[in-house]
């Protein structure tokens, strides 16, 4: 009768240690693959985990600073905006931007059917991505039915290329976007404006 546990106590026993080489053995295969390198390196793996988590959760927040609408319109969103006015609405997710800019400005790049003295007030779409700290952007459209490109926009919201716009950590929230004009079909956008949150 006192047999009968320790046989199955040592059953037990077995079954571990064939579990601990079952599962061990390709650990240990690899590390004899890869070499002392490997052996080397494993302390650096906890600060290349570190590294890659704040990576993640900064460009998380950067998503969500980024993203909403912004305005050179510096009295509020009262009322109908100043025929010159310029509004961007930015969706951003993982560094990829796509968004919306409203102004009379793209007007100049689209024909109008309006009578003449009525400013248009058009929108066109944004594309681009997250470089370094700006964001590097397409404003293009639909034209019969066909996507033509209108212009080559920067947006800035980093410290080193901002001086006191943008926000230098985490902890502060974007408020300010600088936005350069690179490249437009035709003489339409300013060289350079301020936007500021639009509430």
């Amino acid at each position: 009768m006192s047999e009968k546990p320790a046989l199955h106590w040592l059953k037990r026993v077995a079954r571990a240690v064939a579990w601990i080489i079952v599962a061990g053995l390709p650990v240990v295969t690899a590390i004899f693959i890869a070499g002392p390198d490997a052996i080397r390196n494993f302390p650096k793996v906890p600060g290349a985990i570190s590294e890659t988590v704040k990576s993640v959760l900064y460009q998380s927040w950067l998503d969500k600073q980024l993203t909403g609408k912004w305005s050179d319109n510096a009295h509020g969103n009262a009322g109908p905006p100043p025929p010159n006015s310029l509004t961007i609405e930015l969706w951003v997710n993982d560094g990829t931007v796509d968004g919306l800019i409203s102004s009379s400005y793209v007007g100049k790049w689209k024909p109008s059917d309006l009578p003449v003295g009525i400013p248009a007030y058009y929108t066109a779409l944004l594309r681009g991505e997250i470089e370094g700290n700006s964001l590097k952007v397409e404003v293009y459209d639909f034209v019969d039915a066909k996507i033509v490109k209108f212009a080559d926009i920067a947006i800035w919201y980093g410290e080193e290329d901002l001086g006191d716009f943008g926000a230098s950590t985490p902890d502060d929230n974007i408020q300010q976007l600088r936005v350069e004009t690179k490249w437009q079909l035709s003489p339409a956008l300013p060289e350079s404006l301020t936007l500021t949150r639009a509430h």
